[in-house]
């Protein structure tokens, strides 16, 4: 799975009936758009640099078009207009998992030089590793900052591991039609 994607994950912790990527994204006009960057194992360079513009806007679906870079592990793919339908009401399940837990706070972050009144959702959930010589159990946690004032609402996702950050997207720039 690319790391682009990964911030779509978080929206099982929200739990809404809607999807909320479908509202977040449905109070816009076609041309709106945001521009992100994500930035995996803590490095100081972008693997993947994406604009997603609003193409279509309608009762039950919308279109989102892709592009820019995308780093597949080996290269950077350049994506040219790759669409992505988002559904209204096709919200994903939160994980079954006994140990998962999710909180909400409110937090004002700084985003391409604006302030920004975030909801923030914390998760958190422990992943087993099988090894040679036995099992280990690492801590996870991710954090989304949602603002409803960008299209597609999340500003800023990154996700620890053991403490560790591995995987960061932010936004660093957005238009609104």
């Amino acid at each position: 799975m690319s790391n682009a994607f990964a911030p779509m994950l978080v929206l099982a912790a929200l739990q809404d009936p809607a999807s909320p990527e479908y509202e977040w994204w449905s109070k816009f006009k076609a041309g709106s758009s945001v521009s992100v960057e994500v930035f995996v194992a803590g490095g100081a360079q972008a693997q993947d640099r994406l604009t997603y513009t609003l193409l279509e806007t309608g009762d039950k679906e919308l279109v989102l078009e892709m592009k820019g870079r995308q780093w597949n592990g080996a290269k950077y793919n350049e994506l040219k207009g790759r669409k992505v339908t988002v559904r209204k009401g096709a919200a994903m399940p939160a994980p079954r998992r006994s140990d998962y837990k999710t909180k909400e706070s409110e937090e004002e972050i700084e985003v391409c030089k604006k302030k920004l009144r975030c909801r923030v959702i914390e998760e958190t959930w422990k992943e087993e590793h099988a090894h040679h010589f036995g099992v280990s159990v690492t801590d996870v946690k991710v954090r989304t900052w949602i603002s409803p004032d960008v299209p597609g609402g999340v500003v800023r996702w990154e996700r620890t591991h053991g403490g560790q950050e591995n995987v960061r997207r932010v936004v660093t720039g957005w238009e609104v039609k």
